[in-house]
């Protein structure tokens, strides 16, 4: 969401724009999608399955986070909300970490 407005009306924009998302959270940590180990995953419409697979594995192609997907319905106005689970690689300091 950007401005309380979804990002694109389908779900190949939103699944971008949430991974996007994420990203510039794990890079302010010294982190990258290379560190996420779980994700999990809500989506509002059992159609958009295929298109929300096709993008998800375009942006984890190598070695994919374990993911759970459940349909549900959500409180914002999106078709997909994620969370994901990074694992901080050993010598990686967060932002503003004391040493």
């Amino acid at each position: 969401m950007s401005e309380g407005k979804p990002v694109g009306e389908d779900i190949a924009t939103q699944t971008h724009a949430v991974i996007d998302m994420i990203a510039a959270i794990l890079q302010q940590h010294g982190c990258g999608l290379d560190d996420i180990a779980k994700t999990m995953v809500w989506l509002t419409d059992p159609a958009d399955y295929s298109a929300f697979n096709t993008a998800y594995a375009t942006r984890f192609v190598a070695d994919p986070p374990a993911r759970s997907t459940v349909i549900a319905q959500l409180v914002a106005p999106v078709r997909i909300e994620m969370e994901a689970i990074a694992v901080l690689s050993a010598g990686t300091r967060p932002a503003g970490s004391v040493p």
